[in-house]
């Protein structure tokens, strides 16, 4: 789950529709939708689309973590699926961000990633290949307490 404590700028980003089949209910439990949870970094790939960014080989087309679930609810008419659409927020924002990466610990002034692997899209203080910075930790965070309150640079 993603929390906006200072907002920045949001805008709708494309699902890629490649993925879909146009079926609601094969679509929502879909690996692809299922990617893409409140908080996950992501960027556009090959058929412009949005994907989970990986820190290992991302670092120039990171658009921002997602605002929302992308599979929605159902009482809420599934927004995403519906319009082929997400929600993203960048440009200098404080975010306080569950989706960290599996078996860390952050400290507050940590410098934030973007993980890889079975962590794709998540935040990590471990330096990525491409050793670029998304963020400053303002609070530690770990497993039993997962919100990292940081100043997102994206």
């Amino acid at each position: 789950m993603l929390k906006i404590l200072h907002k920045a700028i949001q805008n709708s980003v494309d699902l890629d529709t490649t993925q879909l089949t146009g079926n609601l209910a094969a679509d929502t439990t879909s690996a692809y939708i299922q990617s893409l949870k409140a908080g996950v970094y992501v960027k556009y790939n090959a058929a412009g689309g949005i994907e989970p960014a990986d820190g290992a080989v991302d670092a120039d087309n990171i658009l921002g973590p997602l605002i929302n679930d992308a599979d929605g609810y159902f009482y809420e008419n599934k927004p995403a699926l519906a319009s082929n659409k997400a929600a993203v927020v960048y440009g200098g924002s404080v975010l306080s961000n569950d989706r960290i990466a599996a078996n860390i610990t952050i400290a507050k002034g940590d410098l934030l990633y973007i993980g890889t692997g079975a962590d794709v899209g998540k935040l990590t203080n471990v330096a990525s290949a491409t050793k670029f910075v998304v963020g400053t930790a303002l609070s530690a965070a770990g497993p039993a307490s997962p919100f990292v309150t940081y100043n997102s640079k994206y």
